[in-house]
């Protein structure tokens, strides 16, 4: 406000500087309502998919990445990536084969979480990234993909 009480304010959008990395978490069997790190366990020789289901946020710089058993990105912007968007690794990777993922995102005010449900083959990845806690910023499904012999 000046001497004629004249009144003006501006607006910019704002953009968290620190980044945080997210890894695979699945219920805990032995506390209700707990999550712990985990990774997703092929059964059998296998390939496997993952594809970005939806998405549900604004924040740019989503990056979503396998790290086992290959370093692979899905996006580098999940917020802005189109629905539908995959990766496929054909492998086969021998039975027992982990896969593991991570989200690096922009910390916003609460803890990210990368939540797993599901079981070989088809797992549900729901990616909250701490603006909110609606776990559907990011909806992935990783789908294991048995090779016959």
């Amino acid at each position: 406000t000046d001497d004629s009480s004249a009144t003006n304010s501006r607006t910019r959008p704002a953009t968290a500087s620190a980044r945080v990395v997210t890894s695979l978490t699945c219920a805990d069997a032995t506390s209700p309502g707990g999550f712990v790190a985990c990774k997703l366990r092929l059964e059998e020789p296998s390939g496997y998919k993952v594809v970005l289901n939806s998405s549900s946020c604004i924040a740019h710089g989503n990056v979503f990445r396998i790290t086992e058993p290959l370093a692979q990105t899905l996006t580098d912007d999940g917020c802005y990536e189109a629905a539908g968007t995959e990766i496929q690794a054909a492998g086969p990777f021998p039975a027992g084969t982990e896969i593991a993922a991570e989200v690096i995102a922009p910390l916003l005010a609460n803890p990210p979480a990368l939540r797993v449900s599901g079981s070989y083959p088809v797992w549900t990845l729901n990616y909250e990234d701490g603006a909110d806690t609606d776990f559907d910023d990011l909806v992935m499904t990783v789908t294991a993909m048995p090779v016959t012999p």
